[in-house]
């Protein structure tokens, strides 16, 4: 009889372990809202000052965050709000510059930005200085390192794609909605986001540059669910606000956060704002009562080798798409 027992005690331990697939690591009272793949992650402190770590080395930096993106150079973008006022910087590496009255959202590895102010006027942002869009950009919410721009159609039923030499692609939504809007996008061309349908919840897709996936059939979240970050493995991550979890799309299933950490360190994730190439996700997450901002690094955790390994793929990618 103990015998059987014994075995039972190691079959639902195996089955309990089997669902951790990442580990948590605190990074201090605050948020976290941006990692690039070499491992520079940014995000606010409690009183919402915005720092930049890597490598154990963390950096304050006289601004405030409410989201933001960081690059592999260290170059950082972001969002900060006075009130009902967004307004938002840029920092280039040397210094930070700051603009009222609109939201930047995304950076790539050659240091370009895209963000867009109160009245609509989209930009791209590179060294400090804005450059206004065409009007046919419509709220460029990504920008990837080939400098294809992803923003919304201006009637909202789908996403415009503004590649590097002026091209524009449009891929308008297959199924009814009532609104879409994408919020980020991969080197490889994939863009994430998210449509609703009045009475039915938020669902999630990729567009693969042919057509619109949804993640999964037929699952939606509630209606201010939002899918923030996607990699070049289609690794999707995000916030259901209302119910406050964080959300990863990986292997072909959308997962809640909660349960695929271990239950005995007391963490609750509510957020999952950016993953990388290496597949580990940055966000915020409660314990005790007080948030924090949290590194969720995948088991087994990615090694060096691991890390360049997924860098020569992202580098062969980029060099078949031209």
């Amino acid at each position: 009889m103990r015998t059987i027992l014994f075995c039972l005690a190691i079959l639902l331990a195996q089955a309990v372990s089997a669902t951790v697939l990442y580990n948590v690591v605190d990074l201090g009272p605050g948020i976290a809202c941006g990692i690039s793949d070499n491992g520079y992650i940014m995000g606010a402190d409690a009183s919402g000052q915005l720092w930049r770590t890597k490598d154990g080395v963390k950096q304050s930096f006289a601004a405030f965050l409410f989201e933001g993106k960081v690059n592999s150079s260290g170059q950082m973008v972001g969002t900060w709000s006075e009130g009902s006022v967004f307004n938002y910087f840029y920092y280039d590496g040397a210094k930070v510059t700051k603009w009222t009255g609109g939201e930047a959202y995304n950076i790539n590895n050659s240091g370009v930005a895209v963000g867009c102010d109160s009245q609509g006027q989209c930009y791209t942002i590179l060294n400090g200085v804005r450059t206004a869009l065409p009007t046919a950009y419509y709220y460029t919410y990504a920008i990837n390192d080939s400098g294809t721009i992803a923003g919304l159609t201006p009637s909202g039923d789908g996403i415009s794609l503004h590649s590097s030499d002026g091209k524009e692609t449009i891929a308008r939504y297959t199924n009814a909605v009532a609104y879409g809007c994408p919020t980020a996008m991969a080197d490889n061309g994939h863009v994430t986001g998210y449509e609703y349908a009045y009475g039915t919840g938020m669902q999630w897709f990729i567009y693969d540059g042919q057509q619109f996936n949804w993640l999964p059939a037929g699952t939606r979240l509630s209606p201010n669910a939002v899918p923030l970050a996607i990699n070049e493995f289609d690794v999707v991550v995000g916030v259901d606000g209302p119910n406050h979890c964080g959300y990863v799309y990986r292997e072909g299933a959308l997962v809640d956060l909660n349960n695929v950490i271990s239950p005995s360190d007391g963490w609750h994730i509510t957020e999952a704002d950016d993953v990388n190439n290496n597949g580990q996700i940055v966000g915020s997450a409660t314990i005790n009562g007080e948030q924090h901002a949290v590194l969720l690094n995948p088991i087994p955790e990615p090694t060096t080798m691991a890390i360049l390994g997924l860098s020569a793929v992202a580098i062969l990618r980029k060099r078949q798409s031209l």
